[in-house]
């Protein structure tokens, strides 16, 4: 039998994980969901905030980890939305849509360089141009669930074995702060029509609100990519 991992989950793809993991095969779990601590106390996982496992793994963790809390681990893993190092920090879909870039799900180790650790895997999802962020999203979160199952049932370290240096162009670290800014409070005046709609597709997903400013541009029910050709 190999080593378990700690969990520490947050979102619903930390839901996904306890409602397709079994508590034996999990050293722990954290959360700060209470959602997500009543589902893992109801389906039997151990729930602690102790470090119970040499190794570790976030799984859409709302917090960055200390270079302290890192310390404790032998390795401490990332399941990530986006292709790092090029896709950093916060949500990666919303940025991967506005700008028109590849996204998709990574893991990757955690070190003190926000998403600049070694690489496990990277799993590029196949989205078009005029796809929404609602849409990519849930082309990502496929694989981010499927990379969940792979991890799990893996000895942790053949992973640790695998893992490969970053490459590619690093991307800057956006921040909560930068995506509520761009998502309610984006300088449109000094945006191009084709850069409007982009931040409408980016916008655009199916358990959120799209915010009061795309009401001025999508009369009448109509979708970005009308409202594009008839500005065009």
């Amino acid at each position: 039998m190999h080593d378990k991992f700690d969990l520490y989950l947050g979102s619903s793809l930390g839901k996904w994980t306890l409602l397709n993991s079994k508590p034996e095969n999990i050293a722990s779990v954290k959360t700060v969901d209470p959602d997500l601590e009543h589902l893992a106390l109801s389906r039997g996982f151990h729930l602690t905030e102790e470090i119970t496992s040499e190794y570790g793994i976030s799984i859409h963790w709302p917090k960055i980890f200390s270079t302290n809390d890192i310390s404790k681990y032998n390795t401490l893993l990332n399941i990530h939305p986006g292709i790092v190092p090029q896709s950093r920090g916060m949500y990666p879909v919303f940025w991967n849509t506005y700008f028109n870039q590849p996204a998709g799900a990574s893991c990757h180790k955690i070190t003190a360089e926000l998403d600049l650790g070694p690489i496990y895997r990277i799993c590029p999802v196949a989205s078009s141009e005029n796809q929404t962020a609602g849409e990519i999203w849930q082309l990502v979160n496929r694989e981010e669930q499927l990379m969940v199952t792979e991890i799990l049932s893996m000895d942790p370290y053949l992973i640790c074995e695998n893992l490969r240096e970053p490459s590619g162009p690093i991307g800057p670290n956006r921040t909560k702060f930068d995506f509520k800014k761009m998502k309610y409070s984006p300088d449109l005046e000094n945006m191009s029509n084709y850069e409007i709609y982009r931040l409408m597709l980016a916008v655009t997903h199916k358990d959120f609100e799209r915010p009061e400013w795309v009401s001025q541009y999508l009369l009448n029910e109509i979708s970005p990519l009308q409202w594009l050709e008839s500005v065009s």
